[in-house]
């Protein structure tokens, strides 16, 4: 069972993810702003991170650096146009980029998939 940081502001697709992650048999960690995302981390530990890029308190991108320079995965999602989308995924290169709307089963798939590496 992994312990997935669950950053996502949005409660209904908060509900869900967690429980498709739980139906995956991890244990989702979940922060609706970064500041409550980055104390679960230091305090709880990961094995992988879901980040909302734009939340409430900011961009997530910094959260998103510092786990990766932790050695923690990271999947980040955007609602964005593709613009951003690209620009986002030069800042944070080593993390996988989601848009939304997303698929929760395709989410699952990703995070196994980045737990396998």
């Amino acid at each position: 069972m992994a312990r997935i940081l669950l950053l996502e502001d949005d409660p209904d697709l908060h509900a869900l993810l967690e429980f498709v992650l739980r139906r995956a048999a991890h244990e989702p960690l979940g922060a609706a702003t970064i500041a409550a995302a980055r104390d679960r981390w230091r305090n709880e530990g990961c094995d992988l991170a879901l980040l909302d890029a734009h939340l409430p308190d900011g961009d997530s991108a910094e959260l998103a650096r510092d786990l990766i320079e932790a050695r923690i995965p990271v999947i980040v999602w955007t609602g964005d146009d593709r613009g951003e989308l690209s620009a986002r995924a030069a800042r944070i290169p080593e993390a996988t980029i989601l848009r939304k709307p997303m698929d929760p089963l395709a989410v699952a798939a990703q995070v196994q998939a980045r737990l396998l590496r």
